[in-house]
C-alpha cells in the first residue's frame, strides 16, 4: 500500500529507498508470470478490480478516452472473482465507483501480470498483480446506476483494422519501457514519455547522483536523458553541458554509434 501510494504520488525520496525492494518484486513477478504462462491452457483471461477514483480523474482518464490507453504507473490488484472485485467498489457520493473488466489475450511473449493466490493471506481472493508501467485499451464504460460505471480494459495486441494504430503505439510504449534496466528508469521513462520533464528530470538526477563514477556507461546515459529533457524544455545551454558531459564518458570511436542508437531510440 505505502510503495503503491508512492508511486501515484511520484514520492521520488521514498521511492529511492525502496528500489531494490521494487527491483526484487519486479522480477519475482516476471517470473511468476512466466510460469503461470506454462501451467495454464488458456489464453484467454478475464479479471476484475472494483475501486474508487475521483471524478475529475475518472472524467479525464476514462470516460473521456474510451478507444484510447490507459497507463497504469503503480502495480494494479486484481482477481479472477467477479464477487470479489465488487467487495472492493467504494460507494461513496462524494467519489465515482468503478469495476474494472480487463480481458487479456496472451499475444505477447511475456506475461505482465502474475496469479499470487498461493502466496497471499487470502487465497480465496484469487489475486493477480500486474507490473507497474501497464497499458490498456479502453473499450467501454457504461453507466450500471448513479455514480457507478463498469469500464472494459483490453489487454492485447490486435489485429484489427480500427485498433491497428493504437496496437503499434502500444508496443512501441511497451517496448520503450521495459526495456529499461531498473523500475526507477522505467518510471523516470514514463515521466518523459507523458510530458511530465520536470519529474522526469528529478528521476534521471537522483539515479545519477548515486552512480558511481566509475559506472561509465551509466553515467553517460543519465547525462544524454537529463540532456534530452533540458532540449524538450527549451533551455540549449544546459542540454549542450549534459550532452557534452554524456560525450566526455565516451571513446571517440563509439560516439557516433551511441548517438544513432540514442536517436533510434528516441
Amino acid at each position: 500500500e505505502e510503495l503503491n501510494k508512492a508511486l501515484r504520488e511520484q514520492d521520488f525520496d521514498l521511492l529511492f529507498i525502496l528500489r531494490f525492494f521494487i527491483r526484487d518484486l519486479n522480477q519475482q513477478l516476471s517470473k511468476i508470470a512466466q510460469d503461470n504462462m506454462k501451467k495454464e491452457n488458456t489464453f484467454d483471461i478475464t479479471l476484475y478490480r472494483g475501486q474508487g477514483m475521483s471524478k475529475a480523474d475518472f472524467e479525464g482518464r476514462i470516460r473521456k478516452r474510451v478507444g484510447g490507453l490507459l497507463w497504469i504507473h503503480e502495480f494494479l490488484s486484481t482477481s479472477r472473482c467477479l464477487e470479489v472485485a465488487e467487495m472492493f467498489v467504494l460507494r461513496d457520493p462524494t467519489i465515482v465507483s468503478i469495476l474494472f473488466e480487463i480481458h487479456c489475450n496472451e499475444a505477447f511473449e511475456k506475461r505482465c501480470f502474475a496469479d499470487i493466490k498461493i502466496f497471499s493471506k487470502n487465497p480465496d481472493e484469487e489475486e493477480c498483480l500486474f507490473q507497474m508501467g501497464t497499458v490498456f485499451r479502453i473499450d467501454s464504460v457504461e453507466c450500471i446506476q448513479n455514480n457507478e460505471w463498469k469500464v472494459r480494459l483490453f489487454l492485447s495486441s490486435t489485429n484489427q483494422e480500427k485498433h491497428r494504430d493504437q496496437a503499434l503505439l502500444y508496443d512501441t510504449l511497451r517496448t520503450s519501457i521495459f526495456s529499461e534496466p531498473t523500475i526507477l528508469h522505467r518510471l523516470a521513462r514514463m515521466l518523459f514519455l507523458m510530458g511530465q520533464y520536470s519529474k522526469a528530470k528529478e528521476m534521471y538526477t537522483l539515479l545519477l547522483e548515486t552512480t558511481s563514477i566509475e559506472d561509465r556507461l551509466e553515467t553517460v546515459y543519465l547525462n544524454f536523458k537529463i540532456g534530452r529533457i533540458f532540449d524538450e524544455e527549451g533551455d540549449p545551454e544546459q542540454a549542450y553541458r549534459h550532452f557534452c558531459q554524456s560525450l566526455e564518458y565516451l571513446p571517440p570511436n563509439s560516439r557516433d554509434k551511441f548517438l544513432f542508437n540514442q536517436k533510434k531510440n528516441q
